[in-house]
């Protein structure tokens, strides 16, 4: 393990890093592109080896776990890559000097961790432990929060972990009135919870003026409304919306 604060060449390894990983990560979400996005993690991590940078490596390592996970299913290799990034960078902390990049490595790869826990092997409290981890490093991240609140509904263990979504949510809309994402997950527990199928449907379109594009909240809304049989008009709307994103994917993605 070596120290990221040398001068010279290593200096740009971090900024390169990141963005070699969100190339990956616009890779993965807009195309699907697999081999694109494996060609991509594989440069980010020949970069960090040759430079023995283990924070960078860590990062790589993470989200390689999660394309091997959702793009190979291969859930026993991608539980050994993420420990073993989880391991790497939790090191790192523990013998490097504080730096951004560390400090980034380690949010990111405990976030994934967590994503990995709760949305692939359904293990909240391993999902939990990582979030706490995360969130003591970037307490204020608002997409973070979200995802953490979004797992207790997920989990729904009784009235507790709703009433627990709940406040986390209101608190991240003290916050931000404005966050679509509290406000989508708001809309799902007054629909599902409490009942209140005009609140519900106010908030959803609260979410959905502030961005029409949200997946979460566009999916969720027309489900409620087909459910409901509340205003087919704009079920319809938001269907078709939801058909062109995927034609699009389809699309950009190319024959199989």
């Amino acid at each position: 393990v070596v120290s990221t604060q040398s001068t010279g060449p290593r200096k740009l390894l971090p900024r390169m890093t990141r963005s070699l990983v969100r190339s990956a990560v616009k890779l993965w979400i807009r195309r699907r592109d697999t081999v694109g996005v494996e060609r991509v993690l594989d440069n980010a991590r020949q970069s960090a080896v040759t430079q023995r940078n283990e924070p960078a490596l860590a990062l790589v390592e993470s989200s390689h776990a999660l394309l091997v996970a959702c793009a190979h299913s291969d859930l026993p290799a991608a539980d050994k890559i993420l420990t073993k990034a989880v391991e790497r960078v939790d090191n790192a902390s523990a013998s490097l000097p504080p730096s951004d990049e560390l400090t980034h490595a380690r949010l990111r790869v405990h976030w994934n961790a967590a994503l990995y826990a709760h949305w692939v092997e359904n293990d909240y409290d391993r999902a939990e432990e990582h979030y706490r981890t995360a969130l003591s490093i970037a307490p204020h991240d608002l997409a973070l929060r979200v995802s953490h609140a979004r797992m207790f509904i997920d989990r729904g263990n009784g009235k507790s972990d709703y009433a627990t979504a709940r406040r986390l949510i209101k608190d991240i809309l003290v916050t931000d009135p404005q966050c679509v994402g509290a406000l989508t997950w708001l809309a799902f527990l007054v629909e599902t919870i409490d009942r209140q199928h005009d609140e519900a449907e106010r908030l959803y379109e609260q979410a959905l003026s502030i961005n029409p594009n949200y997946d979460e909240a566009q999916r969720n809304y027309m489900v409620f409304l087909l459910d409901k049989g509340r205003n087919p008009e704009r079920a319809a709307e938001l269907r078709y919306q939801l058909v062109l994103k995927e034609k699009e994917y389809v699309y950009k993605r190319g024959p199989a």
